[in-house]
């Protein structure tokens, strides 16, 4: 038990850091045109929080430190280290 827990945080912690990295340089890109009305799970932010992108579906895998779920929804822990986007209680 203490075992998976403590993977699961290593995990989690990974998934943090290597968006920290991507997104060292600030908002420095400019943001794709996107037509959110073609989105069937509405807008999230990109990993950066810099854009707004299409945001994925429920099921679809998710990084618990990127927001990149659809709206109303959050990336939950299903199994060991994945996680994947679950619609709001």
């Amino acid at each position: 038990m203490k075992a998976a827990l403590l993977l699961t945080l290593l995990v989690a912690v990974s998934d943090f850091a290597s968006v920290s990295a991507i997104c060292s340089g600030g908002c420095s890109y400019k943001c794709p045109k996107i037509n959110f009305a073609a989105c069937p799970y509405g807008k999230a932010g990109d990993a950066c929080h810099c854009c707004y992108v299409c945001g994925k579906g429920p099921g679809e895998l998710c990084n618990p430190a990127a927001y990149e779920c659809g709206t109303n929804m959050h990336c939950a822990h299903v199994y060991g280290y994945w996680y994947a986007c679950k619609k709001l209680e």
